[in-house]
């Protein structure tokens, strides 16, 4: 996984993050990107060669944690693409400019 903080967005490569870790790391992402005043977090999920949305693939799950409205007390809308997802955060935060390490989160 790697980790990439300019400032004003959050971008994570969630490849290599453990299934079954996915979920609470994508929730400290945003928790942290929005305490942090952040506008956008991207999540570089992968395309999945998997097309079945039953499937068990980080992706899934982030559509899943999207659609139950898991992040929805912290981000304004979201875009989702083949292999990313980028979910926007109210503008106008106090910022930190504190530099996101994948250690924080």
């Amino acid at each position: 996984m790697k980790v990439l903080d300019d400032g004003l967005a959050l971008t994570i490569d969630l490849h290599g993050c453990p299934l079954a870790d996915c979920e609470d790391f994508m929730y400290n992402a945003m928790d942290i990107a929005y305490a942090y005043g952040r506008t956008k977090v991207v999540l570089i999920h992968g395309s999945s060669t998997t097309k079945s949305i039953t499937d068990d693939t980080i992706k899934n799950r982030l559509y899943q944690m999207l659609a139950a409205g898991e992040f929805a007390e912290m981000m304004t809308s979201f875009w989702k693409d083949d292999d990313i997802c980028t979910l926007f955060l109210p503008i106008g935060l106090p910022q930190n400019k504190t530099k996101i390490s994948l250690l924080d989160i």
